[in-house]
């Protein structure tokens, strides 16, 4: 037996909000659609005595679709001996499984 419907009157009481009408009320399925853009560059990047290495990786990126719309951007600094040349870590989400990327 699952406790969804209990812990959700819990949460609404204790947020003061109003009372769930019951799963049947719920939005029904829909297909979701998205664009989805990125793009990452090496801004910096340098090699020093050793194998000591560094680079500067910004990104920018956003989503456009019927679930959910938003923009991002940040950067990644790494620095260790002999660098690899890949792009750094990825985000969770759809499309990051490219190698250039």
């Amino acid at each position: 037996m699952s406790l969804a419907e209990v812990l959700q009157d819990i949460a609404h009481e204790v947020s003061d909000a109003r009372k769930a009408k019951g799963w049947e009320h719920q939005l029904g399925n829909e297909v979701a659609l998205a664009i989805i853009w990125g793009r990452k560059w090496r801004l910096l990047q340098g090699q020093g005595p050793g194998g000591l290495g560094f680079d500067v990786i910004p990104h920018l990126g956003g989503r456009v679709g019927n679930v959910a719309v938003y923009a991002d951007t940040g950067a990644q600094a790494r620095l260790g001996r002999y660098p690899s040349r890949n792009f750094g870590s990825c985000p969770i989400r759809p499309g990051c499984g490219r190698k250039d990327f």
